[in-house]
């Protein structure tokens, strides 16, 4: 009898940690969330000037994200990074969720535009000879950095 006294607790505690298993696993993602992973999952692929799905042999940075907006089923205004930063809402840093664009200068016009991936990472294709690179926030071109976006529907 002691024996099933014990395992009751146990029994029931397994049961809620399925039950929470189960409720995590139906949340659906968020677009941001499902542009992410598709830029993720670039990763490797060649930087290509103008390239802007795995079809083309590679990606430029707006065309990543292009591509894996598109993969959300949000289509981001802009073929370049300059234009994809007038079609996005400005904010923080802290702000920062997947999904959201990073934005970078050369000289005083906006040049560079990578994709935030969580964890303070973005995905970017930097320049052609590159791979498509999963790199911090943080440290990247950090004193050309502009700031940061959010796309219409993310």
């Amino acid at each position: 009898m002691k024996s099933t006294r014990r395992l009751a607790p146990l029994a029931l505690a397994a049961t809620m940690l399925v039950a929470a298993a189960t409720m995590t696993a139906c949340v659906p993602k968020t677009n941001g969330v499902i542009a992410s992973e598709a830029a993720i999952a670039q990763i490797g692929m060649p930087y290509k000037t103008g390239g802007s799905t795995p079809a083309a042999g590679g990606f430029d940075c707006s065309g990543l994200v292009l591509y894996s907006w598109k993969q959300a089923g949000v289509t981001v205004s802009g073929r370049s990074a300059a234009a994809q930063y007038s079609s996005t809402t400005r904010i923080k840093e802290s702000q920062l969720e997947p999904g959201d664009l990073v934005f970078y200068k050369s000289g005083s016009s906006i040049s560079h535009v990578a994709l935030y991936v969580g964890d303070g990472d973005i995905v970017q294709a930097r320049k052609p000879g590159v791979n498509l690179s999963r790199d911090k926030v943080a440290t990247f071109w950090r004193s050309q950095l502009v700031g940061f976006g959010r796309v219409p529907g993310a």
